[in-house]
């Protein structure tokens, strides 16, 4: 078996254990999303049911567009993570409406987070088209979704490889623009194997530094954590309380310290 097919199996394993940690229902998986198009088409679909006091019909064409615009006008993951958590926990997108009226359509509440609108979804194998020329074309991994927005990417590695290769893999599309666009809200980059897993903020190509990159520590102990199944446990479980830090980011040319916390995705 080679080590792509050993990965493949591993990233199988990990979607399936994410749909159901703890014997729960928790994120949904889409199968047949593929493709950037797709995506951009799940997230409309969820802003429009989402703004029901808002919206009386599905946005038009144009009217999305402006959607797109404005997500793909996140220049840093740093501008993004604002926008993400917006205006006293309410982030939101501006549309001018085909009937002239202007309307502010909610992308996410942090009072709805882990309440009934909040929507949890997993794809896997995204086609992306290469950004800069003579680039190749890339297919992530698996990326988590929260109302539709890629928050989370994870890179599977087969047992024994080292999780920081998956790191390096990142930096590469990141250095090649692939996070930008649709994936300009990435947040948080995981590479995990069976027995190796660390993550870290996703930031721009010349701020990257495996060195920030973490491992899980248990509560009880504070002993880093190896094994795949009980980072998902820990760290990408959708519980009922919503406490616990997933990420502490310090932006290398900035004095700010942004904390990412369970309740401002989950």
């Amino acid at each position: 078996m080679t080590a792509e097919t050993n990965e493949l199996n591993f990233e199988d394993q990990l979607i399936h254990y994410l749909v159901n940690i703890g014997g729960t229902k928790q994120w949904e998986y889409l199968p047949e999303i593929q493709t950037t198009d797709q995506l951009w088409a799940n997230f409309k679909h969820i802003l429009e049911i989402n703004n029901p006091d808002k919206l009386t019909r599905p946005l038009s064409k144009t009217e999305f567009a402006q959607v797109e615009e404005e997500i793909s006008n996140l220049d840093t993951p740093y501008h993004a993570g604002q926008f993400l958590y917006g205006l006293n926990g309410k982030s939101q997108v501006e549309v001018d409406l085909d009937d002239n009226h202007h309307v502010f359509l909610t992308v996410f509440d942090q009072d709805e987070i882990g309440a009934g609108n909040t929507v949890y979804q997993i794809v896997n194998q995204i086609q992306r088209e290469p950004v800069l020329a003579g680039r190749k074309s890339r297919r992530f991994d698996t990326t988590l979704l929260v109302n539709g927005l890629p928050i989370i990417q994870i890179e599977e590695k087969a047992d024994g490889v080292d999780a920081k290769t998956g790191l390096n893999q990142m930096h590469q599309y990141i250095a090649e623009q692939q996070y930008t666009g649709f994936y300009s809200t990435l947040q948080i980059l995981v590479a995990i194997a069976p027995h190796d897993v660390r993550y870290m903020a996703n930031t721009t190509d010349d701020q990257f530094n495996t060195d920030f990159a973490f491992r899980w520590q248990r509560e009880k102990d504070n002993r880093p954590v190896y094994d795949w199944k009980e980072f998902c446990n820990s760290m990408l479980s959708i519980p009922m309380a919503h406490q616990r830090k997933i990420l502490r980011r310090k932006k290398y040319k900035e004095t700010s310290i942004i904390i990412l916390n369970h309740n401002d995705y989950f």
